[in-house]
């Protein structure tokens, strides 16, 4: 019977010295930032980034996103959708298209101000997003911009 007691005694020891162990090294990952808490879920930053690509990445801007509205609002005041479907993030250019082809929403856009008449939101821009607003008939809009990965900005929502 002590022998018993003296093995069980053995194997809870090394059980809890093991999650002691496993804990110290957890907390490692977590202190370096290898694993995040999303929502309850703990997860590596591989995991992490499979279902958040990066908004951060260092790529320099091949353009403006005062241009990038610029040139969009030129094509369409020139009636160039498949022109200015290219300022839009691809993700989006589907659902713009498909808002184009009603003509009284294409023609609201044909009213956006010139670039002066947009302010930028400092606070709400990053080094690859960019929002700014302007104000018509007591309203505030917004237009979004993000950098993509080349270095183009592109229009996110306007």
């Amino acid at each position: 019977m002590k022998k018993a007691f003296k093995i069980i005694g053995i194997i809870l020891l090394v059980v809890v010295v093991l999650l002691v162990l496993l804990t110290i090294w957890t907390k490692g990952k977590i202190d370096r930032g290898e694993m995040v808490k999303v929502g309850d879920k703990w997860m590596t930053q591989e995991e992490f980034h499979k279902i958040v690509p990066p908004q951060v990445y260092h790529v320099e801007s091949k353009n403006t996103p005062e241009e990038a509205y610029t040139a969009f609002r030129q094509a369409l005041l020139d009636n160039d959708v498949k022109k200015a479907l290219g300022y839009i993030l691809e993700e989006k250019r589907a659902e713009y298209a498909e808002a184009f082809k009603d003509k009284k929403i294409f023609e609201s856009f044909k009213t956006l101000p010139e670039v002066e008449g947009i302010t930028k939101s400092e606070k709400d821009s990053s080094e690859n997003m960019g929002s700014y607003y302007y104000d018509e008939n007591n309203k505030t809009y917004y237009i979004k911009f993000i950098k993509n990965e080349k270095g183009y900005w592109e229009i996110k929502s306007i």
